[in-house]
């Protein structure tokens, strides 16, 4: 695909900018595709990504979320990144973070009721598991300087 263009939230430098067409990874593409058709029938799924810089990682997860568009579904990304070696789990901090929509400008009470609202979208009793993602996404917030 031409002029498909991404912006990763985990990594502010790397703004949106045109993606080179996918070439030669579609044994990937189709492992990523295996494993998201064990997630939905129930067998939860967790993918890590390695490699060095330009091999194309972003790309094949760019085209992998572009191929899930219309579906019912929720995709996010989290980062492993250098200077975050220190934080324990910063790429499932990320996700939080993203799947409770709290951005670099939220308050502390913003970032409360964020999170109340997205555990009450998913059923879960909010006031038992409220504190327990605070705790986790007050270390992140202390990580981002906040």
């Amino acid at each position: 695909m031409h002029g498909l263009t991404q912006r990763r939230a985990g990594v502010p430098w790397r703004g949106g900018r045109p993606l080179s067409r996918l070439v030669g990874r579609e044994h990937e593409l189709a492992l990523l595709h295996a494993q998201l058709a064990q997630a939905v029938s129930g067998q939860g799924q967790v993918i890590g990504i390695a490699g060095e810089p330009g091999m194309g990682k972003s790309r094949l997860l760019a085209e992998f979320a572009h191929s899930l568009h219309g579906q019912p579904m929720t995709y996010c990304e989290g980062h492993c990144l250098a200077y975050g070696s220190a934080t324990p789990y910063l790429p499932v901090l990320e996700l939080l973070r993203q799947l409770c929509g709290i951005t670099a400008t939220d308050r502390p009470a913003d970032i409360t009721t964020k999170v109340v609202h997205a555990l009450r979208e998913v059923e879960i009793a909010s006031e038992d598991a409220a504190p327990v993602l605070m705790t986790r996404l007050g270390k992140l917030l202390c990580f981002q300087g906040r």
